[in-house]
């Protein structure tokens, strides 16, 4: 993952190609891999500065990023929230097996 804080989503969306590329070749042979995908509390963009709960892996990021708090986000949480949602999808619509891990600082 390209890690810029500050970038707008175009110089991020390294990020998505990468991720979409993880998940073909997961479900590409006939042997299925589960994915470890590492994300970043910053998909939670504003949402993560506003909230009085803990925030973990189990805190709802959106079903949209309008919904979410990470269009007011630089491009790299922008990026990172779009990849989750590639790796949800694809858990969904392919079977894939997949984890989620958000690091924060």
């Amino acid at each position: 993952a390209k890690v810029a804080f500050g970038s707008t989503y175009n110089e991020s969306r390294g990020n998505t190609v990468s991720t979409l590329n993880v998940l073909q070749f997961c479900c590409s042979s006939q042997t299925r891999k589960t994915l470890h995908h590492v994300s970043t509390l910053s998909v939670y963009g504003t949402l993560q500065s506003n909230s009085t709960s803990m925030i973990d892996e189990s805190f709802p990021i959106g079903q949209s990023a309008g919904g979410s708090g990470v269009m007011d986000s630089e491009g790299y949480s922008q990026s990172k929230w779009v990849c989750e949602q590639l790796v949800k999808r694809a858990s969904v619509e392919w079977g894939l097996q997949a984890v989620i891990y958000r690091l924060g600082s």
